[in-house]
Protein backbone atom coordinates (compact mmCIF):
# COMPACT_ATOMS: atom_id res chain seq x y z
CA UNK A 1 0.00 0.00 0.00
CA UNK A 2 2.86 2.36 0.84
CA UNK A 3 4.44 1.77 -2.57
CA UNK A 4 1.11 2.52 -4.28
CA UNK A 5 0.75 5.77 -2.35
CA UNK A 6 4.31 6.79 -3.24
CA UNK A 7 3.72 5.91 -6.89
CA UNK A 8 0.48 7.90 -6.89
CA UNK A 9 2.20 10.90 -5.32
CA UNK A 10 4.99 10.62 -7.88
CA UNK A 11 2.38 10.47 -10.62
CA UNK A 12 0.85 13.71 -9.38
CA UNK A 13 4.28 15.33 -9.40
CA UNK A 14 4.89 14.08 -12.93
CA UNK A 15 1.48 15.35 -14.03
CA UNK A 16 2.26 18.74 -12.52
CA UNK A 17 5.62 18.86 -14.30
CA UNK A 18 4.00 17.90 -17.60
CA UNK A 19 1.31 20.54 -17.12
CA UNK A 20 3.94 23.22 -16.40
CA UNK A 21 5.93 22.13 -19.44
CA UNK A 22 2.82 22.31 -21.64
CA UNK A 23 1.96 25.76 -20.30
CA UNK A 24 5.52 26.96 -20.93
CA UNK A 25 5.42 25.60 -24.49
CA UNK A 26 2.06 27.27 -25.10
CA UNK A 27 3.43 30.57 -23.81
CA UNK A 28 6.43 30.29 -26.15
CA UNK A 29 4.10 29.67 -29.11
CA UNK A 30 1.80 32.56 -28.17
CA UNK A 31 4.70 34.93 -27.57
CA UNK A 32 6.27 33.94 -30.89
CA UNK A 33 3.02 34.61 -32.74
CA UNK A 34 2.54 37.92 -30.95
CA UNK A 35 6.11 39.00 -31.72
CA UNK A 36 5.47 38.32 -35.39
CA UNK A 37 2.21 40.27 -35.21
CA UNK A 38 3.91 43.22 -33.52
CA UNK A 39 6.68 43.21 -36.14
CA UNK A 40 4.08 43.20 -38.93
CA UNK A 41 2.07 45.95 -37.26
CA UNK A 42 5.15 48.09 -36.71
CA UNK A 43 6.10 47.66 -40.37
CA UNK A 44 2.57 48.63 -41.43
CA UNK A 45 2.58 51.65 -39.12
CA UNK A 46 5.93 52.79 -40.50
CA UNK A 47 4.78 52.27 -44.09
CA UNK A 48 1.59 54.28 -43.53
CA UNK A 49 3.37 57.13 -41.79
CA UNK A 50 2.32 56.06 -38.33
CA UNK A 51 -0.81 55.69 -36.29
CA UNK A 52 -0.51 57.74 -33.08
CA UNK A 53 -3.19 55.82 -31.21
CA UNK A 54 -1.43 52.52 -31.85
CA UNK A 55 2.12 53.70 -31.10
CA UNK A 56 1.77 53.50 -27.33
CA UNK A 57 0.05 50.12 -27.56
CA UNK A 58 2.78 48.69 -29.77
CA UNK A 59 5.45 49.97 -27.42
CA UNK A 60 3.67 48.28 -24.48
CA UNK A 61 3.30 45.06 -26.48
CA UNK A 62 6.98 45.07 -27.36
CA UNK A 63 7.82 45.58 -23.68
CA UNK A 64 5.56 42.70 -22.60
CA UNK A 65 6.92 40.39 -25.30
CA UNK A 66 10.47 40.93 -24.12
CA UNK A 67 9.54 40.26 -20.49
CA UNK A 68 9.90 36.80 -18.98
CA UNK A 69 7.73 37.67 -16.00
CA UNK A 70 4.58 39.09 -17.62
CA UNK A 71 1.68 36.76 -18.29
CA UNK A 72 0.00 36.04 -21.61
CA UNK A 73 -3.25 37.53 -20.30
CA UNK A 74 -1.42 40.88 -19.94
CA UNK A 75 -0.66 40.72 -23.66
CA UNK A 76 -4.27 39.92 -24.44
CA UNK A 77 -5.47 42.83 -22.31
CA UNK A 78 -3.25 45.26 -24.22
CA UNK A 79 -4.39 43.95 -27.59
CA UNK A 80 -8.05 44.01 -26.62
CA UNK A 81 -7.73 47.58 -25.35
CA UNK A 82 -6.88 48.83 -28.85
CA UNK A 83 -9.52 48.58 -31.58
CA UNK A 84 -6.92 48.86 -34.34
CA UNK A 85 -5.26 45.67 -33.07
CA UNK A 86 -8.39 43.79 -32.05
CA UNK A 87 -10.28 44.23 -35.31
CA UNK A 88 -7.81 42.36 -37.58
CA UNK A 89 -7.50 39.56 -35.05
CA UNK A 90 -11.27 39.03 -34.98
CA UNK A 91 -11.49 38.78 -38.76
Amino acid sequence: IGALLLARRGGCAIEAKLRRAAEAKAKVLVVGALKQLVDELLAAVRADGGLPSVGHTLARLAQLLESDSDAVHDLADVILSDVALTQPLLR
